[in-house]
């Protein structure tokens, strides 16, 4: 006869463990440094230093609302809703270069632009935003005032690599108008004079030459619409005074060319 298989061994009950469950503890520095995300696509915060390549051309705005933020912190709150207008612009011009990139490129570029669509929306919560007209106006007697400080500069023969940022900075806060005036012929023959003479300035101190004051050529150069986006380099974060005091909006008519002038802070008004 086959032998009869053994009969298993019966299950015996582990007794009840009194010891306490061990308790959680937060990671080391060491730890979170070897887990952090490396590189700018998944950067905690989106700043001017970390743009991916394929969104540089929104580098400059980025640049422009770091410099208000700076400014914002002595001068007021004019400074903070103009950072926080050039943040929204450099979203909306991010977002337009995405939609036409393949759904992969569109996958690895959103993990950067997420923290700054988030710190844009409690900006929004915590300000009080004027109404679109006062926004624009804002946002244009600023573009004024920072191409009359480098055209002024330029003029009187005292053009330099801060100059041409400044002229650079200027045609960056002309286009972030767009959003509110996006027909003002008058901001958009400042925004390629402002372009130009940034170009022309920078080139000129590379190579050796005195910058021409004016229009070199005469007005023409106004016309000269040039694809060149690449800032003038050396000419630091912001220009001279934008942190210090000297750089404000214009509190009277006439302090800028068109300017309407603004009160030191904002109209209470809805949000919108």
């Amino acid at each position: 006869q086959p032998a009869t298989a053994p009969s298993p061994a019966p299950l015996r009950r582990r007794p009840a463990s009194t010891a306490s469950p061990p308790t959680l503890r937060a990671p080391s520095a060491a730890a979170r440094r070897r887990t952090r995300p490396r590189g700018g696509m998944a950067a905690a915060t989106a700043t001017s230093k970390n743009v991916p390549p394929r969104l540089r051309d929104v580098k400059k705005y980025l640049e422009c609302a770091e410099d208000m933020d700076r400014a914002a912190r002595t001068l007021g709150t004019n400074y903070r809703l103009a950072a926080f207008f050039c943040r929204k612009y450099a979203v909306e011009q991010a977002f337009d270069k995405l939609r036409a990139m393949p759904r992969e490129d569109q996958a690895a570029l959103l993990p950067w632009m997420e923290p700054l669509m988030g710190a844009i929306e409690s900006e929004k919560k915590a300000l009080t935003l004027p109404s679109h007209e006062a926004s624009g106006e804002l946002m244009r007697n600023l573009s004024l005032v920072m191409f009359k400080k480098a055209d002024d500069e330029d003029r009187a023969g005292l053009a330099t690599k801060g100059t041409a940022k400044t002229f650079y900075k200027a045609a960056a806060y002309i286009e972030v108008c767009h959003m509110f005036t996006p027909d003002d012929a008058d901001l958009e023959e400042k925004r390629i004079y402002a372009k130009a003479k940034a170009i022309y300035i920078h080139n000129c101190i590379k190579r050796g030459e005195r910058p021409v004051p004016g229009p070199p050529g005469g007005d023409a150069l106004a016309n000269d619409a040039l694809d060149d986006d690449a800032p003038p380099a050396g000419g630091g974060g912001a220009p001279a005074g934008m942190g210090g005091g000297a750089f404000a909006f214009p509190d009277t008519p006439g302090d800028a060319p068109g300017a309407a002038g603004l009160p030191p802070s904002p109209p209470s008004v809805p949000r919108g």
